[in-house]
């Protein structure tokens, strides 16, 4: 016994596309929208370090850093 599987895909025709109509839309986008996902963007990516590690973005904490300078 055999199994085959095959893709078969609709034959689409393109007519005269010289011809064709296109309509463009406009979204207007308020300022506080543009904040609004800015602010989810910013809670998507947040990412947390334990305190007095040095992280990728700081240098540990103010707790580590005042012990180095102090020590």
């Amino acid at each position: 016994m055999f199994e085959a599987t095959f893709e078969v895909y609709p034959e689409v025709k393109i007519d005269d596309v010289a011809t064709a109509e296109i309509e463009r839309t406009v979204t207007t986008i308020s300022e506080a929208e543009i904040d609004r996902t800015l602010e989810i963007l910013r809670k998507q990516r947040v990412h947390y370090h334990a305190r007095g590690d040095a992280g990728e973005h700081s240098d540990g904490g103010a707790d580590t850093a005042r012990k180095t300078a102090t020590a």
